[in-house]
C-alpha cells in the first residue's frame, strides 16, 4: 500500500509517513490529501488529489486498521531503503536494472511518478503537485525514451493534422 501510495501521488518519504487519519479527504470529489505546511519540503501547504481507486483502498485501509483521526495511516520503516531492498529481493525485482543501471529505490517512485504525469499533463502542473519553487527542479525528474520522442513528434503531427499529407 505504501509504494503504490507513493507512486500514485509523488509524495516525499518524509511527507508520506507525517500523514495522518485527518489528511486524508477521501470522500471529496474529487479526494484528496493536504500535506501541512509543516511536514512539507516547501512550508507550504499542498492539496494533492487522490485516484478514486486510491482513494477507495486508502478508506479500506484506515478502517481496517481501525485508525483514529490523529494516527499515521502509512507508517514507514526508519530505513526504506533496507525495507525496499528486501521487498523487491523477495518479489524477484533487481534493485538495479542491468540494462540501464537505474536503480529502484524509494525516491524512483517520485521520479516515476512525475515522469509519467509529464505525458499527461504539463511540467507546470507536475511542478505544483510536486511541491517543487523552481520549475527546474521538477525537470530534473523527468526521464525520456527515444519512444518518447516518437510518440510526441507523432502527437504533435496528429495535433496539427499534418498526417498523411493532411
Amino acid at each position: 500500500m505504501i509504494y503504490r501510495f507513493a507512486l500514485l501521488t509523488g509524495l516525499r518519504r518524509n511527507e508520506i509517513r507525517t500523514l495522518t487519519v485527518g489528511s486524508f479527504c477521501l470522500d471529496e470529489a474529487p479526494p484528496f490529501v493536504r500535506v501541512s505546511k509543516r511536514h512539507a519540503k516547501s512550508r507550504k501547504e499542498r492539496l494533492v488529489p487522490i485516484e478514486p481507486s486510491l482513494a477507495a483502498e486508502l478508506r479500506e485501509h484506515i478502517a481496517s486498521k481501525s485508525l483514529a483521526p490523529g494516527e499515521v495511516v502509512l507508517p514507514l520503516p526508519q530505513s526504506t531503503a533496507a525495507a525496499m531492498r528486501k521487498d523487491l529481493t523477495a518479489a524477484g525485482i533487481p534493485y538495479r536494472d542491468p540494462d540501464t543501471g537505474e536503480y529502484a529505490d524509494f525516491h524512483s517512485l517520485r521520479h516515476t511518478f512525475l515522469t509519467a504525469g509529464c505525458k499527461r499533463s504539463d511540467l507546470k502542473t507536475m511542478q505544483v503537485l510536486a511541491g517543487h519553487a523552481s520549475i527546474s527542479t521538477t525537470s530534473r525528474y523527468l526521464h525520456s525514451t527515444s519512444r518518447d520522442a516518437e510518440r510526441a513528434t507523432h502527437g504533435v503531427a496528429v495535433e496539427l493534422g499534418v498526417l498523411n499529407g493532411g
